[in-house]
C-alpha cells in the first residue's frame, strides 16, 4: 500500500473571471384537463445578461421541478382516488441570448385503462419550475 504525502493541485490559472448564476422561479397554471391526454404549455423567461455557452455552443442552463399539486377530478368535482400514474416533464428552449421559454408537459390518470375509458375523468393544478442559468462572466 503506498501512501502520498502530499495533495497534487491543478495548476491555477492565469486570468480569474466572475460568473453569475441566476435562478427564476415561473409559475403554470393546469386548467382542468381530460386525464386521457397530455397537457403541454410554454412560460417565457429572460435574464439580464447573456446565458453562457459551454465549449459546444449549449446554452448553460437548467430547469428543475419546485414543485407541484394536482386534483383529481371527476364531472367537475374533486375526487379521491388511486392514481395509476403522474407525469410532470419540463425542458427549456432557447430563443435568444439572455431569453427562452420553459416547456411544461403534465399528465395525471387515475387506474390504468379508466382514465381512457371515461372521459368525465380530468385534472387540474399547479406547477412551480425552477429555472438555473450560467451566465456570461461579468466583467
Amino acid at each position: 500500500m503506498e501512501f502520498f504525502d502530499r495533495a497534487v493541485f491543478p495548476p491555477l490559472a492565469q486570468e480569474v473571471h466572475r460568473m453569475a448564476v441566476a435562478f427564476k422561479v415561473i409559475k403554470f397554471n393546469v386548467p382542468q384537463t381530460s386525464c386521457s391526454e397530455a397537457f403541454e404549455t410554454k412560460e417565457p423567461v429572460e435574464f439580464r445578461h447573456k446565458i453562457r455557452l459551454d465549449e459546444k455552443d449549449n446554452r448553460v442552463v437548467d430547469v428543475a421541478l419546485r414543485s407541484f399539486k394536482f386534483e383529481v377530478l371527476y364531472n367537475g368535482a374533486v375526487e379521491d382516488f388511486e392514481i395509476g400514474g403522474q407525469e410532470v416533464n419540463l425542458r427549456f428552449e432557447g430563443n435568444g441570448h439572455d431569453s427562452g421559454q420553459v416547456v411544461l408537459k403534465a399528465n395525471l390518470r387515475p387506474r390504468k385503462g379508466l382514465a381512457t375509458a371515461d372521459p368525465a375523468w380530468q385534472f387540474k393544478g399547479q406547477v412551480e419550475a425552477l429555472v438555473i442559468a450560467e451566465l456570461e462572466p461579468l466583467k
